[in-house]
C-alpha cells in the first residue's frame, strides 16, 4: 500500500469506473427511483464485529487484541444473502492523535476488507465505534479535539470517495449529548466530507443511543427535528436508528421483553422519514435463540419489508470469529435460529415489490 488514495477516480481505470457507476445505480437508487421501477431499495446485512474489540488497550495487536473480518464472515454474509456489511473500528486506533495521518497498517487492514467485501459483492459500512467520544471524552466538551471527527472523516472520504460500494458510518451511538450539540457535529463532519468531493452514502445516527424508539422524542429536542436540516439538498445522506428487544432497550439481556413495542417503533420511524423523504438504516439489532425472540426478530424485519422505500438497509448484530457463545452470534458451527430468519427476510427483499407502504 502506498497511501497516496487521495484523488480516487484517477487511479481508476475505465472499466472499472463503469462497474463502480453500474454498482452505485443498483444499490443506491433514490426513493423516487426505487419506487418507479419496482425494485428493492432495502440492503439486508449484518455488523461483523471484532475492530472495537479491547477499546480500553493501548497499544493494542491485530490478531490477539482485535480482529477484522475475514474469509470466514464475509462467505457467511454472501451464504446467507446479505450484501451490506458493517465493519466497526476504534479510531483511536486507526487515527492515534487528533487531526494526525491515519495509521498506514491500520488502514490496510480496512483495505483487505473493503477488498474481500467487494469481491463478493458486499457493500462495506465504515463503522466509527466511538459512542461519540474521543479517548473516552465527549466530543461536545471544552476539552475534546476541536474539529476531530470532520477531520477523521476528510482523511477517510479522501482515501475512498467514490468507492460507490463503502458508506461512512459517522459514529456509533452517540449518547450524552445534547440533540442539537450532536446535530452541529454531525453537520461539520458532513461538509469535511463533501468537500472532498466524495459522494459516498453517508450515516447520520442521532443521540441519546440512537434508538429507532426514540427518535422522536428526547429531551428539549428530538433527533428527527435536530438532524433532518442535514439530509436537504443531500440524498446520500441516511438517518441510521438502532433498536434492541430487550426491557431497556440495551441488547444486554436474552430476554425481548420490549419485543411488542419494536414493529411500531421501526413503523413510526418509517414513516416520519417518507413523510420528509429521507432514508433510514438500522444499523443493529439482536435477538437471542428464545423461541419468542427469534419471533419478534421475524415481525421486525417484516415491517422493514412493508416499509421498503424508505429503509436503505439493516445490519443485525452481530457476526464475527470471536463471538464464540455470544447470545446474538449467527457464526456458530450449526445455523443459528437468528441466520435463518435474516436468511428468509434478505431473500424476500430481493424480489421486486411496487408497494410502497402504508
Amino acid at each position: 500500500m502506498n497511501g497516496a488514495r487521495s484523488r480516487p477516480l484517477e487511479r481508476f481505470p475505465t472499466a472499472r469506473l463503469l462497474a463502480v457507476a453500474l454498482m452505485a445505480a443498483l444499490l443506491f437508487p433514490s426513493v423516487e427511483a426505487a419506487a418507479a421501477a419496482c425494485a428493492p431499495s432495502t440492503l439486508p446485512g449484518a455488523n461483523v464485529a471484532g475492530g472495537e474489540f479491547n477499546g480500553g488497550k493501548q497499544p493494542a495487536v491485530h490478531g490477539r487484541d482485535y480482529v477484522y473480518p475475514a474469509a470466514g464472515e464475509v462467505a457467511l454474509l454472501k451464504r446467507l444473502g446479505l450484501r451490506l456489511m458493517r465493519v466497526p473500528f476504534l479510531w483511536e486506533r486507526l487515527q492515534p492523535a487528533p487531526l494526525a495521518p491515519l495509521d498506514p497498517a491500520e488502514v490496510a487492514r480496512l483495505d483487505d476488507v473493503i477488498g474481500q467485501a467487494r469481491a463478493a459483492g458486499i457493500v462495506t459500512v465504515l463503522d466509527a465505534h466511538n459512542y461519540g467520544r474521543y479517548r473516552g471524552v465527549s466530543l461536545d466538551k471544552r476539552d475534546a479535539p476541536d474539529g476531530a471527527l470532520p477531520d477523521l472523516w476528510r482523511r477517510l472520504a479522501q482515501r475512498y470517495g467514490g468507492e460507490a460500494d463503502v458508506v461512512f458510518g459517522v459514529m456509533n451511538e452517540p449518547h450524552d449529548i445534547d440533540a442539537d450539540a450532536w446535530a452541529a457535529i454531525a453537520r461539520s463532519t458532513l461538509a469535511a466530507i463533501r468537500a472532498t468531493g466524495a459522494n459516498n452514502v453517508v450515516l447520520i445516527p442521532g443521540t441519546h443511543w440512537d434508538g429507532a424508539h426514540s427518535w422522536l422524542a428526547g429531551g428539549s429536542r428530538s433527533n428527527a427535528d435536530a438532524l433532518l436540516p442535514l439530509a436537504r439538498g443531500d440524498d446520500k445522506v441516511v438517518f441510521e436508528v438502532h433498536q434492541y428487544f430487550d426491557d431497556n432497550f440495551s441488547g444486554t439481556s436474552p430476554t425481548c421483553g420490549a419485543a411488542a413495542r419494536v414493529a411500531p417503533a421501526l413503523t413510526q420511524v418509517a414513516a416520519w422519514a417518507r413523510s420528509h423523504r429521507v432514508r433510514l438504516m438500522l444499523g443493529e439489532f439482536g435477538v437471542s435463540r428464545r423461541p419468542e425472540c427469534v419471533e419478534a426478530l421475524d415481525g421486525a424485519l417484516a415491517a422493514i419489508e412493508r416499509d421498503r422505500d424508505v429503509w436503505y438497509g439493516w445490519t443485525y448484530w452481530a457476526a464475527g470469529a470471536w463471538w464464540g457463545n455470544y447470545m446474538f452470534n449467527i457464526q456458530t458451527p450449526d445455523e443459528a435460529p437468528q441466520a435463518r430468519v435474516l436468511r428468509d427476510r434478505a431473500a424476500r427483499l430481493g424480489r421486486p415489490s411496487c408497494e410502497a407502504g402504508p
